[in-house]
């Protein structure tokens, strides 16, 4: 895809967010105006030019970067993809320090459950996701991954009184993919939690996916006796 550089201004100041656990970084950029434009990747690491693996997020023009350590520089660049799967160049980097933040708001009242996967064909069409209130269970959710890959998938509306949780479990029916959970809260507040967060744990083996369309970081998958947690705060 041809570089324009229109991302040689991402737009300063950076806002630093104050309602995440973690420290957290929002960027915002130019959009590009090709017409094939089918998304953005947001690269940052610790050093210059010395990046991670993207997060993918779409043609939003901007992102916020979380779970970052607090205190510490990190460097960001953005490419651009076109509909063929052709990547720019790297935008001009530019560098900020995560700061840290307020301890998030309690999550209290009825909230929207939604679930983020990727398809596969062996994908289990009978999924099945937990979901607490704190350490008491609320309900079980059963999902076809098979198809609705993707994008976000509504569990549910649940009351909260305590910590959301989202737990989902490999049953040996085919393999099942753990890749982002969101909760919207009653004021319409979002809390997205991705794999390999902070706030994430997991029992059993998980292994990376080749499943495409995944949310931020490649999603992962596993067959059966695993289970994986998303603590929603």
């Amino acid at each position: 895809m041809k570089f324009l550089g229109f991302f040689g201004a991402l737009c300063l100041p950076l806002v630093f967010a104050g309602n995440l656990l973690a420290g957290e970084v929002t960027l915002k950029w130019n959009a590009n105006g090709e017409k094939d434009l089918s998304g953005y990747n947001v690269y940052y690491g610790k050093s210059s030019r010395r990046y991670g693996a993207p997060l993918q997020i779409g043609k939003k023009t901007s992102c916020t970067v979380s779970n970052l350590d607090t205190g510490t520089t990190y460097y960001f660049s953005i490419t651009a993809l076109d509909t063929g799967g052709n990547e720019s160049g790297y935008s001009a980097e530019i560098k900020a320090a995560a700061k840290a933040a307020a301890k998030a708001a309690a999550t209290t009242g009825k909230c929207k459950v939604a679930l983020w996967w990727t398809t596969y064909s062996t994908r289990s069409k009978a999924a099945l996701v937990k979901i607490y209130d704190g350490s008491t269970l609320l309900a079980k959710v059963k999902v076809n991954q098979k198809i609705n890959g993707g994008k976000w998938n509504t569990l549910g509306s649940y009351t909260f009184k305590r910590t959301p949780k989202v737990r989902v479990v490999a049953n040996g029916t085919g393999t099942v993919c753990a890749d982002a959970v969101r909760v919207t809260k009653p004021d319409g507040t979002k809390i997205i939690v991705d794999n390999g967060d902070s706030l994430t744990s997991q029992s059993g083996t998980w292994i990376r996916s080749s499943g495409t369309k995944y949310y931020g970081r490649k999603s992962v998958y596993a067959k059966d006796d695993a289970s994986y947690t998303f603590t929603m705060k």
